[in-house]
Formats: structure tokens, C-alpha cells, sequence
């Protein structure tokens, strides 16, 4: 009997549908990633490496901003009861508006207060504009994991993702360059996304649940994902994005550039096919958290490796030389910074894979300390980089080191917290 255990849960995890649905996701998103790719050798030659750094910064208030809009409650989606569902979205509309507010406000301060320089100055100021039209399509691609519609979900995805690569190639064909055709092109290619979201994902009567004291009981029943989430994610996109802001401030605008370009060839992709993979497995975490998820999460972990290890080899492969001739010799030294991140993004895929194990498992402040430890590595590696004058890629390597031993230790207790969830039954949504 024993060496029947499993097959018997491979055959229930093949029936399950995980497979099918975590590659009908990964595969839409690879498909987006893969037309940005072939877009990238003609974005580096148009823009410099300091537009890119530029637009790093920009890249870095948007990320910071951007993933605490909604305090998180859009992830509470795909797990609220089904009679919450409006109140939800009317939550989550009444919160996402009074943060754009704040926001409009403090940056209007910042301008008028702080003498600027005029790039960031123009940042600050269509920074509100361009949460809003970022913040749109996340909506939709929750309705979507609730609704189990992951083609919908993948098509919404891959028009975000394409439609921001192919604005930036337009527009920075019609500016002649500017860093201004990268931060409008990223902000307003969601809007496709956005349009087709509203049709594949069509939303239910949100206003008329515009009642103070049901968003009031829902934010206190739900409201764990203000007081972990929120911050975890601001924490966590800090960790991310405010590398290439630190390393433009401190050091030089073109490392920065370089460090945003590795990014987005690489930590990019893997992040959305890691996220792609975590929303499946929220939904059915959501589900069923009486499965024996411990043994599940381990298959899923090698495979990942295993993957992701071929896919970094292969990138690693083409060298200094390689990566010159694809994007032009403004940036030779790319290869370098990529070199230094690439276990950084590898470990962090895994992780983005398998971080909503903490979330059902009502692990939050995991999160939130994970976050916080990384940024710590963050700022310990820049600012005493900085201090001790050693050279960017030190520090980028520095960073890159301290930060994936954080993340292990974070996987492993991802791996504890699946091994509790089969434990006992929760009860049912509709309850």
C-alpha cells in the first residue's frame, strides 16, 4: 500500500485540474514575456541606459505605491463567501479611492515644498494617474482565480504585459527616446488589459453595496489583509524595486539602468509565471486546505527548480558578448549585473510561487518579517556600499547574496505551514 500512496495523489492532483490550469497561465504569461523579449534588443535602442534609469525610479514609486492601493483586499476575491462578493469590490473601490486621494495630495505637497529635480518632479506628478490605470486590471484577474476562469486570467495578463512593451516602442519612436515614452507606455498599455477584463470578468452590482456598515464589517472580517499584507507588500516591492532608485542616488543612473534592464528581462518574466502559479494554488488552497498539502508543495518546488535552473543556464550561457550583440553596445556591461541577480530572481520565483500557503494558512506577519529582513539586506548592502565607497557591483552582489538567504528561510517555513494546513477542515465558503 505504501507505494501506492503516490500515484494516488498524482492521479488526484491530474484530476484536480492544477496542472492544466498552472500551465494554461504560465504558458500565457511565457507567451507575453516571450513577444517583450523580442521587443527588448529594439526598446535598448531607442533608450539609454539612463532613460532606463529613469524610468527605474519611476518603475520604484509605482511598485512601492501601487501594491498597498487596495490595502490588499482584492485578494480576499477568490476567498469571501459568495453573498460578500459586491461588498468586496465596493470595499475595495471606497479604499483604492481614498488612497489615490492621500497619494494626490502628498505628492502635490512633496512639489511644492521640496525643490526637485524635474524629472522626478514630472514623476510626482502623473504618479496618481498612473496608479489608477495599473491598479484596474488586478481586479479582474482576482475575479478570474474566483471564477476559475485562469484562460481569461492569462489572456488579461498577456495584454497587460504586451500592450506596455509594444506603448513603450511606440512612443519612444514619437519622443525620439525620452524616459517620458517608458513611464507612459508601462502606465497606459494596461488599458487594453483593462477593456478586456471588463468583458471576460464582468462585475456584479458593486454599487449598490455602498453601505458604510457592510464595508465596515468587511473590512473588520477580512481585516488582517490591511494589517499584514498591505505592509508586507510595500516591504516586499521595496526589496525589489528600490535597488535601481538606491543605486541611481548613490552610485550612477547607468548601473541603475543596467540593474532595471536585468529586471525586466529577467526578474520580470519569473515573477509573473511565479505569481501565475501562486494564484492557482490559492484557489485551490481556498478550496480544499484539508489536502495533504505538505507532499504537493514539495513536487511543486523541485519541478519549479528544476525548470527555473535550465531557464537562468540558458541566459547565462550567452555571455558578455552574447548580450552585446543582442542589445547594442551601450550595454556591455549588462551581463555583469544579470550575473549577480540571477540567483536573486530564481530564488524569489519560488517563493512568489508559494507565498499564498502563508496567506490561507493565516501566516501573514511571516510575510510582513520576511519583508522587512529584505529590506534590511537592501539598505545595509546600498547605504554601506555607499559609506565604505565599494563599487555598484559589489553591492548589487551583496544584496543579491543576503537577500536570497532570507528567502530560504522563508520557503522553509512556506513547506511548515502547508504540512498544518491538511490538519483540520475549515469550514465551507458558503457557510
Amino acid at each position: 500500500m505504501v507505494r501506492l500512496r503516490c500515484p494516488v495523489r498524482l492521479a488526484r492532483l491530474l484530476q484536480s485540474g492544477f496542472l492544466r490550469r498552472v500551465t494554461t497561465l504560465g504558458g500565457g504569461t511565457a507567451i507575453a514575456q516571450g513577444t517583450l523579449l523580442l521587443l527588448t534588443p529594439l526598446l535598448t535602442r531607442i533608450y539609454g541606459p539612463e532613460e532606463f534609469g529613469i524610468f527605474a525610479i519611476f518603475a520604484a514609486l509605482v511598485a512601492l505605491l501601487g501594491g498597498a492601493l487596495f490595502l490588499r483586499l482584492e485578494i480576499t476575491l477568490p476567498v469571501c463567501r459568495e453573498r460578500e462578493l459586491a461588498t468586496a469590490i465596493a470595499a475595495i473601490a471606497t479604499v483604492g479611492l481614498g488612497m489615490l486621494l492621500l497619494i494626490t495630495l502628498a505628492s502635490f505637497a512633496i512639489r511644492q515644498t521640496l525643490p526637485l529635480d524635474p524629472a522626478l518632479e514630472t514623476l510626482l506628478a502623473i504618479l496618481p494617474a498612473a496608479l489608477l490605470l495599473l491598479g484596474l486590471p488586478r481586479i479582474f484577474l482576482y475575479l478570474a482565480i474566483r471564477r476559475d476562469r485562469f484562460r481569461s486570467y492569462a489572456l488579461i495578463q498577456a495584454t497587460q504585459t504586451v500592450g506596455q512593451g509594444c506603448g513603450q516602442l511606440l512612443l519612444g519612436l514619437l519622443t525620439g527616446g525620452s524616459w517620458m515614452g517608458l513611464v507612459w507606455g508601462y502606465a497606459g498599455g494596461v488599458l487594453p488589459a483593462a477593456l478586456l477584463g471588463c468583458r471576460l470578468q464582468p462585475l456584479p452590482r458593486w454599487w449598490q453595496a455602498l453601505r458604510r456598515r457592510r464595508i465596515h464589517a468587511y473590512l473588520r472580517r477580512y481585516r488582517r489583509y490591511p494589517l499584514y499584507l498591505a505592509p508586507g507588500q510595500m516591504l516586499y516591492s521595496a526589496t525589489q524595486f528600490l535597488p535601481p532608485l538606491l543605486i541611481a542616488l548613490l552610485f550612477d543612473p547607468r548601473t541603475a539602468g543596467l540593474y532595471a534592464l536585468a529586471q525586466r528581462l529577467l526578474g520580470l518574466p519569473i515573477q509573473l509565471v511565479g505569481q501565475a502559479v501562486s494564484q492557482v494554488l490559492l484557489g485551490d488552497l481556498a478550496r480544499s486546505r484539508d489536502f495533504p498539502w505538505g507532499p504537493r508543495i514539495d513536487r511543486l518546488l523541485m519541478g519549479l527548480a528544476g525548470g527555473m535552473g535550465v531557464f537562468v543556464m540558458i541566459l547565462l550561457l550567452l555571455g558578455t558578448a552574447g548580450w552585446t550583440f543582442v542589445l547594442g553596445e551601450d550595454w556591455s556591461a549588462f551581463f555583469d549585473v544579470l550575473l549577480r541577480l540571477a540567483p536573486l530572481f530564481a530564488v524569489r520565483f519560488l517563493l512568489d510561487a508559494t507565498v499564498n500557503v502563508l496567506v490561507v494558512g493565516e501566516a501573514q506577519s511571516r510575510i510582513l518579517m520576511s519583508a522587512a529582513a529584505q529590506l534590511l539586506v537592501v539598505g545595509l548592502a546600498y547605504g554601506g556600499g555607499r559609506a565604505m565607497a565599494i563599487a555598484p557591483l559589489t553591492a548589487i552582489a551583496l544584496h543579491s547574496s543576503g537577500v536570497v538567504l532570507v528567502m530560504l528561510l522563508q520557503l522553509v517555513a512556506v513547506r511548515r505551514v502547508a504540512l498544518s494546513l491538511g490538519r483540520e477542515r475549515p469550514p465551507s465558503r458558503s457557510s
